[in-house]
């Protein structure tokens, strides 16, 4: 099978500059055509999101004080504001910390908490606050810019399908640390889908800190990326959320979970179906992607229906272990070097991309791949040629992949130990590498156990 890449790449200045990176690069093997990297920045299964019904909340409104906030004045009828900013605005005036409690409601405006104001905004629930944003704006609908620590919690952020603008946001946090947990994020799109929604963006543009953790969220029906890292300062922790990406009409290809250039933290225990592309040779989906990110790990998520299940692009030093991938329409695990196949992409310094090496992959299930279960691949050997190099992949089971269970393309020095490999459609192993490694390959193959192999000896 020969390697090919096949598609085209459309780069915005604003995209480049501000939006992280996406969709990842995949090989065109056996005929079938996967995609190509773009940057931003279809119902099969009976697969359930845990948030499908909110958990009830007991209200202590007007009880200890702080601002409360009632848009009509029905539920809480002492409330001293009927918009959730006039309280932000409040806040700021005052010293210390604030907590900002939200009644039952609709409240259709982007809220704005500006540079020093820290904050707790606490709804009455997801699902009975809820705040849309203003029909025909990008948003943010909730944007936190330089406050110090915002933390927000049971309340419901939807864009309603309403947006516009080339790239529409959820919430964001911009060099501000802070907690969402029990939040619903939904509908951050327009209703075209040619508009890239984020669902949840944590952002450092400059390399100020931003420690965030995301647990027990439910991100649906965005239709760029769900949750999103991106820049150094950022210290993020993706944690028991569901992410359920978008429905028809859609434009873009979706990533789940996005950790890229230099943000660090740990995505586990997260829930992340329904991420393909409409259109894959412009630009593949992901359930899960880390693009340049600093250390990285990835376990216990159960990845499922996304044109690749998780991406490992140009990253050094990850770990992604114990997460069940399954139903890919191309690969399952995909270890990726893009380098300056599109020009910089604001990884690092132009000429210097991070190659893709000593990445752990470990303990990982992977099944029902519509292509390979696990593959490495350079897609740019003339920048740098060895990569993927020194990554060990040890302990992973492929089954039941369509084409080979795990194929090396491309890398030297890399470690398969103790995988499981069955009932593939093409080979279970192959490397298409020459060195001084196993079986005359440039890479060492140690107990695997499969049945067939090629070159001859890679199984055990």
């Amino acid at each position: 099978m020969k390697k090919r890449l096949s598609g085209a790449l459309t780069v915005g200045v604003l995209l480049v500059a501000a939006i992280a990176a996406s969709a990842p690069v995949a090989a065109a093997r056996g005929g079938a055509v996967a995609s190509p990297f773009t940057p931003v920045v279809g119902e099969s299964s009976t697969l359930v999101a845990r948030h499908a019904t909110p958990r009830p909340r007991v209200r202590a409104f007007g009880k200890g004080g702080g601002l409360v906030v009632d848009d009509d004045l029905v539920e809480c009828p002492a409330a001293a504001f009927t918009t959730i900013q006039a309280a932000v605005d409040a806040a700021a005036l005052q010293s210390g910390s604030q907590t900002i409690t939200i009644c039952a409601g609709v409240y259709a405006e982007n809220v704005l908490v500006g540079p020093g104001n820290p904050l707790r905004l606490h709804g009455d629930g997801a699902g009975s606050a809820i705040v849309t944003g203003v029909a025909g704006t990008a948003g943010p609908i909730i944007d936190v810019v330089f406050s110090g620590r915002v933390d927000i919690r049971d309340l419901t952020v939807d864009g309603q399908s309403a947006q516009a603008g080339g790239v529409v946001y959820g919430i964001r946090y911009d060099e501000t640390d802070g907690q969402i947990d029990s939040v619903e994020v939904l509908n951050i799109r327009n209703a075209s889908g040619s508009s890239q929604g984020l669902g949840i963006r944590v952002q450092s543009l400059t390399g100020g800190r931003a420690k965030v953790k995301v647990k027990s969220t439910l991100v649906r029906n965005y239709t760029r990326v769900g949750i999103n890292g991106n820049g150094n300062g950022v210290d993020l922790k993706v944690e028991s959320n569901d992410l359920i990406g978008p429905v028809p009409p859609t434009v873009w290809a979706p990533n789940g979970v996005q950790m890229s250039r230099g943000a660090t933290g740990k995505v586990h225990k997260n829930f992340v179906d329904n991420n393909p592309s409409p259109n894959v040779p412009g630009g593949a989906g992901s359930g899960i992607i880390l693009f340049c990110p600093g250390k990285t790990d990835v376990h216990d998520n159960l990845v499922t229906r996304a044109d690749i299940g998780i991406s490992v692009a140009d990253t050094a030093g990850a770990k992604v272990h114990n997460n069940d991938v399954a139903d890919s329409d191309f690969d399952g695990i995909s270890l990726q070097f893009l380098g300056l196949f599109f020009g910089n992409i604001g990884c690092t310094a132009p000429g210097v991309p991070l190659p893709v090496e000593a990445n752990d992959i470990h303990n990982n299930a992977i099944v029902d791949s519509g292509d390979g279960g696990i593959v490495l691949v350079n897609v740019d050997p003339a920048t740098e040629p060895a990569t993927p190099n020194d990554n060990r992949l040890h302990n992973n089971e492929a089954a039941a992949s369509a084409s080979d269970g795990i194929r090396v393309f491309d890398g030297i020095d890399n470690e398969l130990k103790n995988n499981r490999i069955d009932s593939s459609g093409g080979t279970d192993a192959v490397d298409d590498t020459s060195g001084g490694g196993t079986a005359g390959t440039a890479n060492t193959w140690k107990n695997n156990r499969c049945s067939t192999s090629s070159p001859a000896g890679l199984c055990k």
